[in-house]
């Protein structure tokens, strides 16, 4: 039987935690108070303060706070880099804020550093690759991710959650829906065609024939995933209306009444259907000529209409 893999061995690093220092050595990860960081005056994200930020530092902070098998906090494990501090102690970070936001978020005291001693050339490139070679794991990766922290590491649901930046089990379960697919959808997705947890549900309503249009609309034609997927879905059949009621056969005889009673009209008017308020039913009349008496009852000018209507048919035929 495969011994079972030990979690603290999957997440927390071989070498022991140095103590906590603000030493200058280039590249030694060493360990900083939080509050002797400040963020990068040259930062090109300008969305710190969006909700979407705001949303992924918190998931960070949440990841930050993990509690381990062996009751330590997972805490921040890739160092954040910073400059040397200045004269007042204080380190401006190079790469690394949202890091930093979340370990403040979650309460730390203290974050892990390395303290760049480079240029302003060095410290920009430094900054500009960590936002612009970032890669983040495409829809099938997670999952496939996922399933080894399940399976293999027997991580539990909350921890899963915690650990890849999910909101809630929903979102978990959509994502391994992936795995229900047949073979043919999932190649959209293991090549990163579908990147959307949400359209994985219509993805699965097609068939051979339209997977195969759809490979045609993306790959040849190259159509937006999303944009093509719509246009293969099966439509759904649409509702059939119910046939409106003629006079004399159950249904509406005439204008509304607001409050006057309704007659039923009788079956010669069989075929005409005037379905309109009072106040409409009267300018009607008015435009078809029709002499309607002061305080007409709407069953009777239900009647005038229908007979107006049906001698102007006559007269055409």
């Amino acid at each position: 039987m495969q011994k079972k893999p030990n979690l603290d061995e999957f997440l927390v690093p071989g070498t022991a935690r140095p103590e906590p220092s603000v030493s200058s050595d280039n590249g030694r990860v060493l360990y900083a108070p939080i509050d002797k960081l400040r963020p990068n005056k040259q930062q090109d994200r300008d969305d710190m303060d969006s909700e979407a930020s705001a949303d992924h530092i918190k998931a960070l902070a949440e990841s930050i706070k993990l509690k381990l098998p062996n009751g330590q906090r997972y805490g921040i494990r890739r160092p954040i880099e910073v400059r040397p501090a200045d004269e007042e102690g204080i380190h401006e970070i190079i790469a690394g804020e949202n890091r930093w936001r979340a370990g403040q978020l979650a309460g730390e005291t203290e974050v892990p550093i390395i303290i760049k001693t480079g240029d302003e050339i060095e410290a920009r490139l430094d900054h500009v690759t960590d936002n612009a070679l970032r890669r983040d794991l495409n829809l099938w990766q997670q999952a496939c991710s996922i399933q080894r922290d399940q399976d293999e590491f027997k991580m539990t649901t909350e921890q899963v959650i915690v650990a890849h930046g999910l909101r809630n089990k929903s979102q978990l379960s959509k994502l391994m829906a992936v795995f229900k697919l047949s073979e043919e959808a999932q190649t959209f997705v293991k090549k990163g065609l579908c990147q959307d947890v949400n359209l994985v549900y219509d993805l699965r309503k097609l068939q051979p024939e339209q997977l195969s249009k759809l490979a045609t609309r993306v790959m040849n034609k190259g159509e937006s995933f999303p944009v093509a997927l719509k246009a293969v879905l099966p439509k759904e059949p649409k509702t059939p209306k119910e046939p409106k009621s003629t006079p004399g056969q159950g249904g509406d005889a005439g204008p509304e009444s607001n409050g006057q009673e309704q007659g039923d009209a009788p079956q010669a008017n069989a075929g005409v259907t005037i379905n309109v308020d009072m106040n409409a039913a009267l300018a009607l009349a008015v435009l078809l000529d029709i002499d309607a008496p002061e305080g007409v009852a709407a069953a009777e000018l239900t009647q005038l209409l229908h007979d107006k209507i049906r001698g102007l048919v006559g007269d055409t035929e």
